[in-house]
């Protein structure tokens, strides 16, 4: 019999598998990641949950999790989800002929 405790560390712990597996294919360059894979790669790195995060953004981590799943963030907002990672942000358009960045 599954309780309800087993069930949310069963399922915290295929998440960690997945983004595991996420985490190594960008790493060796097998797929592409959009940014909330990316988010939760560095969520990874952090040992830090979504909730936790939420919470540094001034929001609830459902509502996090909704922005997650659409994986539709404004720059602006990207910026402040980067700043309380500690990360910096960039974006960048690079011209693949030159590799100039713009």
């Amino acid at each position: 019999m599954l309780y309800h405790t087993d069930l949310c560390d069963f399922v915290f712990l295929v998440e960690i598998l997945h983004f595991m597996v996420c985490y190594i294919g960008i790493k060796r360059g097998w797929m592409y990641m959009g940014m909330a894979k990316k988010i939760r790669v560095v969520l990874l790195e952090r040992n830090m949950t979504i909730k936790e995060l939420a919470e540094k953004l001034g929001t609830n981590g459902n509502n996090l999790s909704n922005k997650l799943a659409r994986d539709n963030f404004p720059e602006k907002e990207l910026v402040q989800i980067a700043d309380a990672l500690g990360c910096d942000f960039e974006a960048d358009f690079v011209l693949r002929d030159t590799g100039k960045r713009i």
